[in-house]
Formats: C-alpha cells, sequence, structure tokens
C-alpha cells in the first residue's frame, strides 16, 4: 500500500510538467505549473488523501487516453509503411 507521503511527492511531480510533453488546453494541472515550487508543494501538502487520489486518477485517466491515441497512430503509420 503506498503512503500519502509517497503519493504526494509523486503527484507535486505531475503538477509541475506533463510527462507527454505538451499538457492538453483543458489541463486540469496547467494553472498550477504557473506557481512556484514552494507554493505548488504546499497546496500538494494540504491535500487530503481523498483529494490526491482524485487528482492521480485524473491524471491516470487522461494519459491512458492519450498513450491509447498515440498508439492507434503508430499502428496507422506501420499499416502505411508496410503498403508503401
Amino acid at each position: 500500500m503506498v503512503k500519502v507521503r509517497e503519493k504526494k511527492i509523486w503527484l507535486f511531480g505531475v503538477f509541475c510538467a506533463c510527462p507527454l510533453n505538451y499538457p492538453l488546453n483543458d489541463c486540469i494541472f496547467k494553472e498550477f505549473r504557473k506557481l512556484s515550487a514552494l507554493e505548488k508543494w504546499e497546496y500538494v501538502d494540504s491535500l487530503s488523501e481523498t483529494e490526491v487520489d482524485a487528482y492521480i486518477s485524473h491524471h491516470r485517466e487522461c494519459l491512458y487516453k492519450r498513450e491509447l491515441g498515440i498508439q492507434k497512430l503508430c499502428r496507422s503509420c506501420n499499416k502505411i509503411k508496410k503498403t508503401v
């Protein structure tokens, strides 16, 4: 079982940057990324475990959907290469 502190440290990383380098326009973390590191950490550290879990869940769902889209695009590119 992951401790709350470890979840907060992980979440802080998401507050700092999108792992895909290009956040969506409607990314819920976008405004937080404008804050200083200290302001981000103070906010993340103030969250309850339920709130942390909700942010993490939202992030994972977004990441999954975007990665799935990338995989589909790659499969399409591979099909095109085979026919050329």
